[in-house]
């Protein structure tokens, strides 16, 4: 079964394509091989995009990426090309000890009306706040956001809203690893306390509509028997 239908790695202002995988297989994992040479300016990072198209039959799209052995990156000085330069991680690890690895990525539509979810789902909260739910949404154009939590009775549990100059307000995917990027919810409600255990619904409100999608506030022993459940359409995939 194939799940994913291309994979493709490509500098941030799209100059690059490193590489790219077209024939798919079921092993995993997948592997690109960068085929292009990159110049880095020293001290300045550069941002690698890789874009996966998963395939429309599958129910299972979650996927992760990393760099698993340091030996597998080249890197040259262009002033002393000799010796080669030593590739390590912040901790000073390298050969099989080299691993950067991403979070679980869980890709969703560029459609407003379909793109909006949390991970993870469900998800077990504290009391002090600090294990969050993170909301991803696809905004078409620069657009005010009003956010809100209910119960299944519609009770108001939360509700936080953002300008269009807002980064949570800026058109294009509002998702991922970037805190600044997306909305967040602690599972506590408006006074600061912890919500009970349940189901709860979450609304976005734009000026594109609104979509709504449901939030499992769960106790810990649940979630580490329910790791994936992201919305009914999300699972692991291969990559």
């Amino acid at each position: 079964v194939r799940h994913c239908a291309w994979v493709g790695a490509l500098r941030k202002d799209g100059a690059i394509q490193y590489g790219q995988l077209s024939a798919i297989t079921s092993t995993n994992p997948l592997i690109i091989s960068f085929t292009r040479q990159d110049t880095l300016p020293s001290g300045s990072p550069d941002l690698i995009d890789v874009l996966v198209d998963i395939a429309d039959n599958v129910s299972v799209k979650n996927f992760k990426l990393a760099f698993v052995n340091s030996e597998n990156v080249e890197a040259i000085d262009e002033v002393e090309p000799q010796p080669r330069v030593q590739v390590v991680t912040s901790d000073g690890l390298s050969g099989s000890d080299f691993v950067l690895a991403s979070a679980m990525l869980v890709p969703f539509d560029d459609k407003f009306e379909t793109s909006f979810y949390n991970y993870p789902n469900p998800f077990a909260p504290r009391e002090d706040g600090s294990v969050i739910t993170r909301f991803n949404y696809f905004l078409p154009q620069d657009s005010e956001v009003e956010f809100r939590i209910f119960t299944l009775i519609g009770e108001l549990v939360y509700a936080k809203s953002y300008k269009a100059t807002d980064p949570q307000g800026r058109a294009g995917s509002r998702g991922g690893s970037f805190a600044s990027s997306h909305i967040e919810w602690n599972g506590l409600n408006g006074k600061g306390n912890l919500v009970l255990n349940g189901v709860y619904v979450g609304i976005l409100k734009t000026k594109f509509g609104v979509t709504t999608t449901k939030v499992a506030h769960a106790s810990t022993e649940l979630v580490e028997h329910h790791p994936f459940s992201t919305r009914d359409r999300a699972g692991l995939c291969h990559g």
